[in-house]
């Protein structure tokens, strides 16, 4: 081997290992100046007040407080919800207030409606009792039928027209008077004959008076009624007003009633006669002609 050989073999590494430690500095310089143009930027970005992108700037605490901050505000939206609570309490007590006052008017109402209720009841008893014949007051001047001698049902010398129509039952016994010379409404009625009142009908506006030996009279339609049963009444006396109680047209509708059973009651058509009124008996019919009577009665 000559001289060059050997030096080739012995010079060759050394060369190699001054490469390699020129090509290293090399490396670590690049990687300094790296670092502080890093360095140089963050420094220029905070003084600008400019956000930074970048894994290190990710890292950087700042975005601590921010999300402390943002937090913050949640904790103060539940703190207006019970402002608003309490405000909707008050207008809830108001309302239930107002509804509590409003339905103590309707109890007046309905505390009224049982008073007419049994003043009904009251009047129905009274209506479909039978109470048993009462002796009349004072005796009465007969006639051969054994009926009293019944004056016309109203004031001394006042004129009526007597009438009647088919739909009576019976039509010959059942009498409606109008005055002929006055006004029939409000005028007085007057008991036909001494008796006892034995029944009312409000509904009506009707009473019965019983006058003994059997005999009823009827007297419809008035308002208002000034007797209750049981009251002993005179001849000539006042029991009513001529109204138009259960009809459309004021007038006094007369009966003169014969108990042909004996059952205290004296109600059926059958039971309805032609009536004698001051000595004289009237058979009417719808179309005969309409007698005027001038009453007699307690002249």
């Amino acid at each position: 081997m000559g001289v060059g050989a050997l030096w080739a073999t012995f010079a060759q590494p050394n060369l190699l290992a001054d490469r390699m430690r020129s090509d290293t500095s090399k490396v670590s310089a690049d990687i300094g100046a790296a670092r502080e143009h890093a360095r140089a930027s963050r420094s220029r970005a905070r003084d600008a007040n400019l956000p930074t992108a970048g894994r290190t700037q990710s890292l950087t605490p700042t975005a601590t407080p921010t999300a402390t901050q943002s937090v913050t505000p949640t904790k103060a939206k539940p703190k207006a919800t019970p402002k608003a609570t309490p405000k909707a309490t008050p207008k809830a007590t108001r309302t239930a207030t107002v509804r509590a006052k409003a339905s103590p008017s309707k109890a007046p109402r309905r505390t009224a409606t049982p008073t007419p209720t049994r003043k009904a009841a009251l009047a129905v008893k009274r209506t479909v009792s039978k109470p048993s014949p009462s002796p009349t007051p004072t005796a009465a001047k007969r006639l051969a039928d054994g009926r009293p001698d019944f004056q016309l049902p109203f004031t001394c010398g006042e004129s009526w027209q007597a009438t009647t129509y088919k739909s009576h039952n019976p039509e010959t016994g059942k009498i409606d008077f109008f005055h002929e010379n006055g006004n029939t409404r409000g005028s007085l009625v007057r008991a036909s004959a001494p008796g006892v009142v034995n029944r009312i009908l409000p509904e009506i506006g009707a009473i019965k008076i019983y006058h003994g030996n059997r005999w009823y009279t009827m007297y419809n339609h008035m308002s208002p009624i000034l007797v209750k049963v049981g009251d002993k009444v005179s001849q000539g006396q006042v029991v009513g007003h001529v109204g138009s109680v259960g009809t459309g047209v004021a007038h006094l509708h007369y009966e003169q009633i014969y108990d042909s059973n004996n059952n205290n009651w004296g109600s059926s058509p059958d039971e309805i006669v032609n009536p004698i009124l001051q000595g004289k008996k009237y058979n009417l019919h719808e179309n005969d002609p309409q007698p005027v009577i001038k009453s007699t009665n307690n002249c």
